[in-house]
Order: C-alpha cells, then sequence, then structure tokens
C-alpha cells in the first residue's frame, strides 16, 4: 500500500514532474529518496516482462536438466537393444 500524507493526500506521488522540479519541490534528500522509493514500489510496467523472463528460464533450465537425463537413459537403452539384436543374428548357411 502507498503511504499518503506529506504531499497532499493524494493517492500517488506527483509522477508529472521532472527530475529536477523534483528534486526542487522535496525539503531534502531524504524525502526525494522517499518519493523515488514510492514510486519504485508502486510502478509495475515492468512487472510481465520480468515474469515471462522467469518462466522462461525455469523452463530451459528444467528441459537442459530433464534432457540430459532422458539422453543417458535413452543411450543405454539403444545400447542395449544393439547388443541384443546382434546377438539375435544369425548368418545363413554358405551357397
Amino acid at each position: 500500500m502507498i503511504p499518503s500524507g506529506w504531499w497532499g493526500g493524494a493517492v500517488r506521488p506527483p509522477f508529472n514532474l521532472s527530475l529536477k522540479q523534483l528534486k526542487e519541490t522535496m525539503f531534502g534528500a531524504s524525502r526525494f529518496a522517499t518519493v523515488l522509493a514510492v514510486q519504485l514500489v508502486s510502478d509495475d510496467s515492468g512487472q510481465d516482462l520480468i515474469e515471462y523472463a522467469l518462466l522462461t528460464a525455469i523452463v530451459g533450465i528444467s528441459g537442459v536438466l530433464i534432457l540430459s537425463a532422458l539422453s543417458m537413459t535413452m543411450g543405454t537403452a539403444y545400447s542395449s537393444w544393439n547388443s541384443a539384436g546382434q546377438n539375435a543374428w544369425e548368418p545363413g548357411p554358405p551357397q
């Protein structure tokens, strides 16, 4: 929740001011830092991008881990099938 009070009880601080105007209208560096912190917390314009990036990273990492484990299992299975097929082959009589 965004605190209210010192900027006139508004729901949000004045975002339409330029950075220079905002510095000039504040009474000190602490109030300027407070306004910037409130603005950073209340601004969620990049939230979707961050969520999609995290989701992509999780899917990518899990895919790499699963495929590396699956490739070992597939290699072992193919090797045993190949051995069984080679052992089952019987040469025909000479002609």
